[in-house]
């Protein structure tokens, strides 16, 4: 019997021979097992299993053993990868392939309750050639060239500013603009215009030239980024001015005794013509009706800080001027007393304002102002009518001027709005003041009043 040795490591039975356990790979002693004792045969010894122990110094041993579980592991978890890749694109391949050739040939039929068992996707062979739907490519439509919008005319109420002052900053030269800005901003009155409020107004509609073009949008826009600068080009009437102003083309533009014609120059306001004639606003105002005097205190001899005026360069004004001194007559008896030749003055008056369908609310002053023809007599006096339409009342007054403020006994008091109709005629006075003859009544015009 050969002889044999053990393993001092896992204690496995080497032959003497061996210089390295062929279990464990630890290197022998070389040192022989005593014999077996005699009386029989002894089996050979079995090594038990492999029992690292890391208090031994078996920690190479097992390190060696957990890298090659991990390796195994990692092998395995590969392999599931790789596995679960193929079948999820089978499945997806599937799906495509199905869902194609279903919705050429017929719908889907609803599925089951009853479970089926995974099978792979089978693809229906096609009876037909599939045409394969692509989107229709529809052109695009030319860049269209951008128009510019005309933006409105904003303006911030300043300290002094009016509505309608506002609407003259933009271009306006007409007081009935002031009921569309009003309605624009959702105002009831003027008055309740404040500080720093910003107003939204629309520029106003230029009134062409014959033989001007139209003015294109790319115009608009210029005036509209020049607002402050820009005015649209208005046509001037026989007077001098805008035709927006003249609605009163049915006075006659001759001159009257005692004016003459004044051509506006640059830089003239109406306050150095007046002082270069001697004169006042008022009297300006009165022989010049066709000419807005907006918001003017004839109290004051500026006309108060809120007068607006304009006037344009060539434009005629009247303005008066002393009569010349009557030319002598010599009668056939040989007198030398001159004797002036009389010129018979007619005094028609004429409607200013309000426009005929003013509106008027509660807290606004009804001012009635119109213009004469002439100059009154001593005995003469301007005949003021007012007609409530509601109540039938008929109100009256005279005066020298040429406006009047109706009293505040004249506005109704019932909660409701009322109609009421005005002229104004030349009247000749008795001496006790009373009325005797009136003439020359304008057309009337009417006017409507909220109640107090």
């Amino acid at each position: 019997m050969s002889r044999t040795q053990k393993c001092p490591i896992c204690g496995a039975i080497e032959p003497l021979s061996e210089q390295v356990c062929r279990q464990c790979g630890a290197k022998l002693t070389g040192e022989p097992l005593p014999p077996p004792p005699s009386g029989g045969s002894v089996p050979p010894r079995i090594a038990p299993p492999l029992a690292l122990d890391p208090s031994r110094g078996d920690d190479d041993l097992y390190l060696s053993d957990l890298s090659k579980r991990m390796w195994r592991l990692l092998l395995v978890g590969l392999l599931a990868f790789v596995l679960l890749l193929v079948s999820g694109a089978l499945i997806l391949a599937s799906r495509w392939t199905g869902g194609t050739g279903s919705a050429a040939t017929s719908p889907t039929a609803p599925p089951t309750a009853t479970p089926r068992a995974l099978a792979p996707a089978v693809t229906a062979t096609p009876t037909q050639n599939i045409m394969m739907s692509l989107p229709t490519v529809t052109p695009m439509p030319p860049t269209a060239t951008p128009t510019p919008t005309v933006t409105p005319c904003y303006q911030t109420a300043g300290q002094g500013d009016t509505v309608l002052g506002m609407a003259y900053r933009c271009g306006h030269r007409d007081m009935a603009v002031v009921d569309l800005i009003l309605e624009i901003n959702n105002m009831k009155s003027p008055q309740e215009l404040q500080l720093g409020q910003t107003l939204e107004i629309p520029w106003p509609t230029p009134t062409l030239v014959p033989g001007q073009e139209t003015p294109t949008a790319e115009a608009n826009a210029e005036i509209s980024d020049n607002a402050p600068a820009l005015t649209p080009t208005l046509r001037l009437n026989q007077f001098g001015t805008p035709d927006t102003l003249a609605k009163y083309e049915n006075i006659e533009p001759t001159l009257r005794p005692g004016h003459a014609w004044h051509i506006v120059t640059e830089g003239e306001t109406i306050l150095s013509i007046a002082y270069n004639y001697n004169t006042t606003i008022e009297v300006l105002s009165q022989i010049n009706p066709e000419i807005p005097f907006l918001q003017c205190d004839y109290g004051d001899p500026t006309g108060g800080p809120n007068c607006v005026v304009l006037l344009s360069v060539g434009q005629r004004v009247r303005v008066p001027v002393p009569l010349p001194s009557p030319t002598p007559t010599f009668t056939p008896a040989g007198t030398l007393t001159p004797t002036p030749s009389a010129t018979p003055t007619i005094n028609a008056p004429y409607p200013l304002s309000p426009d005929d369908g003013a509106r008027f609310a509660a807290d606004q002053l009804v001012t009635l102002r119109w213009g004469s023809t002439g100059t009154l007599a001593k005995q003469e006096r301007y005949i003021v009518h007012v007609r409530d339409l509601q109540t039938g009342q008929e109100y009256m007054a005279s005066v020298a001027e040429l406006s009047y403020v109706l009293p505040g006994g004249w506005q109704p008091a019932d909660g409701n709005r009322h109609a009421f109709e005005w002229w104004v005629a030349v009247g000749t006075l008795d001496a006790q003041g009373t009325v005797t003859a009136e003439r020359y009544a304008t057309t009337p015009r009417r006017f409507t009043w909220e109640s107090r």
